[in-house]
Order: C-alpha cells, then sequence, then structure tokens
C-alpha cells in the first residue's frame, strides 16, 4: 500500500513540474497595460468582417519563472489590454498580427526586455512598421464595379488591384520557374507570396517556356482577388451560397461532404458555366463560414468529355 501511494504521489509531483508554465494575467500586482499606438487610417475602410478576424498577438515571458502570458490585440478592446504581472523582467516572445489579409500589419514591440516594477504604471505600446505597404493592400481590397458587375464566369478578374483576364494570369505571377514544359505536358506553377497556384498545358506541338503555354486552371488560396460579384477568398460562405441572397446561390454540387456545416475538415462547392465548360471549385472551412480558396478551371467541363 505505502509503495502503490509512494508511486502515485511520484507520478503527479512528475505531472505538476511540467505545468504551470502559461501564466495568468492577473498573476500579480504590477500593472501592465499593451496596447497598438496608432492604426493605420486606412484600417477603417476595410469591411467589417474582415476588422474582426485581424488580431494582434503578443506573447511575453518571464524570464525568471518562465511562465508565458499571452496578449490578444482586436478591435473589439480597441488593441489595448490591461494586466497585473508579478515584478522582474520580461522578454517579447512573439508579436503579431493574424487574421484574413493577404499582407498583414508588421508590428513591433519597440524593446526585446521590459523591466515591469510594482511603483509604476507599465505601458508596452506597439508600433506597425509597414503602413504603406498595409494601405496599398487595403486599397487593392476594394472591388472596382466592372468586376461586381462581371459576371462569375466572365473570366474577369481583379488581381493586386488590377482587372485583368484570368487566363493573363502568367503576366502578373511571380516565379522562379525557369523550366520547359514538353509538349503535350502539364505544369504547376507557383507564386507562393501571392498565394497562387498557375496549371499550364502545352499544346504548341514543340517544348515552350511555362507563359507560352495555355492556362488551364488557377488556384487562389490568399484574399488578393476578386471574382466577378465581388466573390474573394475568407469572405463569410453563407454570403456565397445562400440560395437566394447568396453572390452565386446554390452550386452545381458539392464535394468532400453530404451536410453544410458537418464537422469535416473542409468542403467544396462547385460551379459550372454550361456555355464554355469553366468551373469555379470553393473551397469551404468545416464549419461553413469561410471561403478558403477558389479554383478557377477554364473549358474544363469539355476537356474532361474529350478524354
Amino acid at each position: 500500500m505505502k509503495k502503490t501511494f509512494v508511486f502515485v504521489l511520484t507520478v503527479l509531483t512528475l505531472m505538476s513540474a511540467g505545468c504551470g508554465k502559461d501564466g495568468n494575467l492577473n498573476d500579480g500586482k504590477c500593472p501592465v497595460e499593451v496596447r497598438l499606438d496608432m492604426l493605420p487610417q486606412s484600417f477603417s475602410t476595410l469591411d467589417e468582417d474582415i476588422r474582426s478576424q485581424m488580431k494582434i498577438n503578443f506573447t511575453l515571458e518571464n524570464m525568471v519563472s518562465g511562465k508565458t502570458y499571452e496578449f490578444e490585440l482586436t478591435e473589439k478592446n480597441d488593441f489595448t489590454q490591461d494586466a497585473s504581472l508579478n515584478p522582474g523582467t520580461y522578454r517579447t516572445l512573439s508579436c503579431n498580427m493574424s487574421g484574413a489579409s493577404a499582407v498583414n500589419m508588421e508590428i513591433d514591440a519597440g524593446n526585446d526586455t521590459f523591466d515591469i516594477r510594482l511603483d509604476q504604471q507599465n505601458d508596452i505600446v506597439l508600433s506597425v512598421t509597414n503602413e504603406a505597404e498595409f494601405n496599398q493592400w487595403v486599397a487593392q481590397m476594394w472591388a472596382a464595379s466592372e468586376v461586381l458587375k462581371a459576371d462569375r464566369f466572365s473570366r474577369k478578374i481583379q488581381f493586386k488591384g488590377q482587372i485583368i483576364d484570368i487566363g493573363d494570369i502568367a503576366d502578373y505571377v511571380e516565379t522562379e520557374y525557369d523550366e520547359s514544359v514538353r509538349d503535350d505536358k502539364k505544369a504547376e506553377i507557383y507564386d507562393s507570396d501571392a498565394g497562387v497556384t498557375v496549371t499550364v498545358f502545352n499544346d504548341t506541338g514543340e517544348k515552350a517556356d511555362w507563359d507560352e503555354c495555355r492556362v488551364i486552371a488557377v488556384s487562389f488560396t490568399a484574399d488578393n482577388v476578386i471574382f466577378g460579384g465581388g466573390v474573394r477568398v475568407m469572405m463569410p460562405a453563407r454570403e456565397l451560397l445562400h440560395s437566394e441572397k447568396g453572390l452565386y446561390g446554390t452550386p452545381e454540387s458539392l464535394e468532400g461532404c453530404a451536410l453544410i456545416g458537418a464537422d469535416y475538415d473542409s468542403f467544396s462547392a462547385v460551379y459550372i458555366d454550361p456555355v464554355s465548360g469553366d468551373r469555379m471549385t470553393v473551397g469551404i472551412d468545416g464549419k461553413a463560414e469561410r471561403v478558403t480558396g477558389i479554383t478557377y478551371e477554364l473549358e474544363a467541363v469539355e476537356l474532361e468529355d474529350d478524354e
């Protein structure tokens, strides 16, 4: 019996030793305020849904105890959060913004370490270091009326603020791909910074550079593209799929699940143009909340019928 008791006690001790590294923001009595100094003016022009997804993640670590303290600044708390910590020296573990944008704000804490004391108000002021880049991205987020009025199968898209034909996407992506494509073969070209994958098919009759081949599909995973009607990555799925009020309405088919909202990792809504054979596949997260990606295939149905 004694041995059993000692064994259980030892296990509990070992378990406790590995826990407790995550500190509570009310651990001590030193007042601390973490806030963003100034938001870029263009932030307020973003859609409310996009703004609500964006948050600043700031993490401090006590250099003695090793405990970490996580702050989450959002529009809801005016990008300010208070805490009461124990006195000591803390270091910045992480400082970044996450959310719905292809180009997020870059956030800087100003210092790598902070001395938190009881006899003072401890302010940690964060700042945006890429305001010009962020403002440029916001400008690209506005959908031009030409695109909003365009049919979803017009092949007209707004990419990085420019209105282009999706078949000409090769002129607008940046890639280090420099291999030739053999005749009658496909190749996939990646622009990871823009979140774009371009699939081309060589039907020239000879080996050719990829940008001389025919574009047959383009996939987007970032919200720097707007399709006809205003559809984009990261938009609420309900605004796309609703049978009456949705921008595209009920799709021709669903792939990856049997029921919208079921607990799946993801599923896709497929729209097909009976005239051109173009197919648009819109990826949706498993909770049917967000558009996670859009793939547009040119003459896909016709190509499949030929095989």
